[in-house]
């Protein structure tokens, strides 16, 4: 065997290994983009716990949620300001997660998931209040992206799987962000 040949067969083994060890580098990097993700989700998830967490443990702050989703216009400005807060601490997260998947570092299914405990929050009419007053303070980008969906009539899993009445969310024809459930 002469060097040419030497030098070919050490071209094309070196060609190989460059070729393995990309693909060994794509799999590694989908494999931590996955593991980013979910860490990135578990994190945001904790964040709306501590919203509940902070909800069940002060008996005002309950009160003003709940009288909030009814009718935040009923709230008095200091009930709007802590509601407008504890609305935004759980949206935040929301908000990233949404970020996060477009950008592939989030799964679909748990996407969906909280998209749709989201969008079922939109059948308090305290919320559509809420959001209406409320947008100017997120990225547009997503309160376009939740104006799409809320266009597109989501309709809820659970309560389709539950048996109850679905809910689907539509813009008001007057086209001011008004959300409005409607039973189907």
């Amino acid at each position: 065997m002469d060097w040419t040949a030497i030098s070919a067969v050490a071209d094309v083994l070196a060609s190989i290994g460059v070729i393995v060890s990309l693909v060994y580098v794509a799999i590694q990097l989908k494999l931590n983009s996955r593991t980013v993700g979910a860490a990135n989700y578990q994190q945001n998830m904790g964040l709306i716990s501590d919203v509940s967490g902070l909800i069940s443990s002060d008996s005002d702050l309950s009160d003003i949620y709940t009288r909030g989703m009814q009718s935040y216009e009923g709230l008095t400005e200091n009930e709007k300001v802590r509601f407008n807060m504890l609305m935004t601490k759980f949206i935040l997260p929301i908000q990233i997660n949404i970020h996060l998947r477009g950008r592939g570092l989030m799964d679909d299914v748990l996407y969906e998931g909280q998209i749709q405990s989201f969008l079922n929050m939109f059948d308090s009419p305290g919320m559509n209040e809420w959001w209406m007053d409320s947008t100017k303070w997120f990225h547009q980008d997503f309160v376009r992206h939740m104006e799409m969906l809320l266009e597109k009539n989501v309709t809820s899993d659970f309560a389709d799987k539950s048996g109850h009445a679905g809910i689907r969310y539509s813009v008001s024809v007057a086209g001011k962000g008004c959300l409005t459930p409607a039973r189907f």
